[in-house]
């Protein structure tokens, strides 16, 4: 998913000064990923690219606008680390 320029989905590299896409080096905020044309943060599926952590076997993993959310399948109960443990 494409997100339009928004200041606040991007960090200066230094962090002294806002980034303004196009005349500093910008990178995205966790969860987002800059695009080609260097002033769009697109959304990283972390379920898609299995970033999230969750359980590869009894997790649900839910893309979120800039994040990801993880469950468990029913009997089981989300863990620490995104494990699902037998309840």
């Amino acid at each position: 998913m494409k997100i339009p320029f928004h200041s606040e989905l991007f960090s200066h590299v230094s962090q002294s000064a806002p980034c303004v896409a196009g005349q500093d080096q910008c990178t995205c905020r966790d969860g987002y990923t800059l695009d080609s044309d260097s002033s769009t943060c697109l959304d990283v599926d972390e379920c898609k690219t299995n970033q999230s952590g969750c359980d590869p076997t009894r997790g649900i993993c839910v893309n979120i606008v800039g994040s990801f959310s993880c469950s468990c399948a029913d009997g089981y109960s989300l863990g620490q680390n995104y494990e699902c443990k037998g309840q």
